[in-house]
């Protein structure tokens, strides 16, 4: 037997030692050394063990955290190389998970045993979600699917604001024309979904809101601070009525009613709510200017006057512009006593020699 020579030794030991090496790497990480050349490689075939404590904590309107326990490599041995975290809003199983919504960033695992946990945004509020993961390793051996966590995110509970402002004006013997300020889906911040407008007869309350007709087409909301028209047809010709609205947001939240509008009948000048009132009580005049002339709106106890008679209690006095105004005037006075129980009162309103008048006000004790 030929011996090699010393200076032939070293590299061969170096090459020899290299080849082993390469085995090791190429076999993954499952690797068992026979001797010092010869390696046999098993195939790693061992997936990560499934995660059995996932849960669902810290929900806001529009996300949940989600927390587990790493398990490892091989079983709950080493550290695995990859989640997969899923979603839904209805049970998951291995039969649907495919078509599940994944989650978007998640962490890298860490070692068999640490504490995980991810945030998962872009969810609608108050809604139930389920979740669930798998873990793989570098070998892409999966575990099974997790246990199934459920949760469920905040819901919102900031309605609209309650419109203020809303504006009754007719524009035809059957149509008025109705503006106010949009508000927004929280108060008076971002846009709400939608708007329940309402007429009557009479003013309208929370009382008797079902009583009350609803107006068709109303229009989607508009950005909280932009104005709202809405035309409103086939109302009872020169009749007077009166508008409210409320609004909700996409929960739906719904606002407080809103002011109730007074809209005068389009050939109608001069109206006083409500028809009966006791001292103390707070009474409406609704009028309409349609000169660009000085107008005095005035009340008596007496039928028998002019306009310009000096002996009315003024309540307006001035030029004003075309349009309705409401003006509320607390009749009862108790320094002056200057009301007749039991009385009828007359309201009028003049410019000219114009008169319009409305009767039919009551005060009671």
């Amino acid at each position: 037997m030929t011996v090699p020579s010393r200076r032939w030794f070293v590299p061969i030991c170096i090459l020899s030692i290299g080849l082993i090496a390469i085995l090791f790497v190429s076999c993954g990480e499952e690797q068992s050394p026979k001797g010092p050349d010869l390696v046999e490689c098993v195939a790693d075939t061992i997936p990560p063990a499934l995660v059995t404590d996932l849960s669902l904590k810290s929900p806001t309107l529009n996300s949940l955290v989600a927390v587990w326990t790493a398990t490892g490599d091989d079983g709950m041995k080493g550290t695995a190389s990859l989640y997969d975290i899923r979603y839904s809003t209805s049970p998951i199983t291995e039969e649907n998970w495919e078509s599940l919504t994944r989650v978007e960033g998640e962490p890298s695992p860490g070692r068999s045993g640490q504490l995980e946990n991810v945030r998962v945004g872009g969810l609608e509020p108050g809604t139930s979600y389920f979740f669930s993961l798998k873990t793989s390793d570098e070998m892409s051996n999966e575990s099974g699917l997790s246990n199934v966590a459920t949760g469920a995110t905040l819901q919102e509970s900031s309605p609209p604001s309650n419109v203020t402002d809303l504006v009754a004006t007719a524009i035809g013997e059957s149509s008025f024309t109705l503006a106010w300020t949009a508000p927004g889906d929280d108060g008076m911040t971002g846009t709400a979904s939608q708007y329940d407008m309402r007429y009557s007869t009479w003013p309208i309350t929370e009382q008797d809101w079902g009583l009350a007709a609803r107006v068709e087409g109303e229009p989607p909301p508009k950005p909280a601070g932009r104005l709202e028209v809405l035309t409103v047809d086939g109302l009872e010709p020169e009749t007077n009525y009166f508008f409210a609205l409320k609004t909700s947001d996409d929960v739906p939240n719904w606002s407080g009613l809103s002011n109730a509008a007074p809209g005068l009948g389009y050939n109608a000048f001069l109206w006083v709510y409500p028809d009966v009132i006791h001292k103390g009580d707070t009474i409406n005049i609704v009028y309409r200017v349609t000169v660009e002339e000085p107008v005095i709106l005035s009340f008596t106890a007496n039928y028998l006057y002019e306009c310009g008679d000096r002996t009315l209690r003024t309540l307006v006095e001035g030029t004003y512009p075309t349009g309705i105004f409401s003006l509320v005037y607390d009749f009862y006075d108790t320094v002056t006593r200057d009301y007749y129980p039991a009385t009828r009162y007359y309201f009028s309103l003049c410019w000219g020699s114009e008169h319009k008048m409305k009767t039919d006000v009551w005060l009671r004790e």
